[in-house]
């Protein structure tokens, strides 16, 4: 609990803080960003929630209004960073870092390569926001209605909606005890599982007409191009997240889906199963994740399968080797 302590420490010393996470914050970075923000701001703190570009999806987070576009101080005596696992990733600019004091990175990334005053990385939580959970109870801090919601959320879209295998007992418990302090968890689920535009399902719809199959059905690639998102008057939120529409597919080990970001860039997502590591296959790409979600990007959405189906045939191989 050396580092629990370490972090209440600086917290407790701070005035001014800044809270940041990673670029196009997902639900768990949104979570553990808005998480930290009202604990911070019930103990007394001068606490700037850092989310720029946010999703329309989490404007029903209850003080989600009073985020920040980027950082207008001279200096500030804390900055938190939150679920990123690497500088390059991080929505505050380099030239603010460096107006803070100290800063402490809370991730559960495993190959974070963030360098900070205090680190607390663990890779074996489903979600950055269980480690959000377990500092303020060390701080011995109650749950707030406001600060439910957030754990709540961040929780439930980083495990998959509780699917994914590293989902605990704890993490179960966790989401009690936030239901109990009030999160409304039927809210939550329907805004972010259960509610589409059209245009989103017309998405839903190509990415399945133009998946590719490879390696007996093992592997399963599908890719966006921006005339096609711009063609249902999509946003670029409602072209996210199709990933696992090609992961769901029986038999599938391996679902990559490319997401135009504009005529050339793309963003690549990668969802595996066993014996598969998603993070280690996105970090052949310059990406990273978890073992079971990451990403990276790409300008070259042909080389870039060609290397993949490689890859991955190369590592079935592999592993069927070691099990004959």
């Amino acid at each position: 609990m050396e580092v629990f302590e370490q972090i209440k420490r600086q917290i407790e010393e701070a005035n001014t803080i800044v809270v940041a996470a990673h670029v196009h914050a997902d639900g768990d970075a949104v979570g553990s960003v808005g998480a930290m923000y009202h604990f911070l701001k019930e103990i007394g703190k001068q606490v700037y929630m850092l989310l720029p570009d946010l999703q329309n999806t989490y404007n029903f987070l209850p003080g989600i209004d009073e985020r920040i576009e980027s950082v207008h101080l001279d200096g500030f005596d804390l900055l938190i960073c939150l679920d990123t696992s690497n500088t390059e990733r991080l929505n505050i600019l380099p030239k603010d870092m460096a107006k803070a004091k100290r800063t402490i990175v809370i991730d559960h990334h495993r190959n974070n390569m963030i360098d900070a005053n205090i680190r607390l990385v663990d890779d074996n939580a489903p979600a950055n926001c269980e480690i959000i959970y377990d500092i303020i109870k060390y701080m011995n801090h109650s749950i707030s209605k406001n600060i439910a919601e957030y754990i709540y959320m961040g929780i439930m879209t980083d495990t998959g909606s509780f699917n994914y295998e590293r989902t605990s007992s704890k993490t179960h418990k966790i989401a009690g005890d936030m239901i109990d302090a009030g999160a409304d968890y039927v809210r939550t689920c329907k805004i972010l599982n259960h509610t589409y535009s059209e245009a989103k399902m017309k998405l839903v719809s190509n990415v399945i007409n133009n998946m590719e199959s490879y390696l007996d059905g093992k592997l399963r690639i599908s890719v966006m191009r921006k005339s096609t998102i711009d063609s249902v008057g999509a946003s670029d939120e409602e072209a996210s997240n199709l990933v696992n529409y090609l992961k769901g597919i029986d038999g599938t080990i391996a679902a990559v889906y490319f997401r135009a970001l504009d005529d050339v860039n793309y963003k690549v997502s990668v969802r595996t199963e066993e014996p598969i590591d998603a993070a280690e296959v996105s970090l052949m790409f310059g990406g990273g994740g978890h073992m079971r979600a990451a990403g990276f990007s790409t300008d070259d959405v042909d080389g870039t399968k060609m290397k993949l189906i490689e890859i991955l045939e190369r590592l079935l191989k592999s592993e069927n080797n070691r099990n004959t």
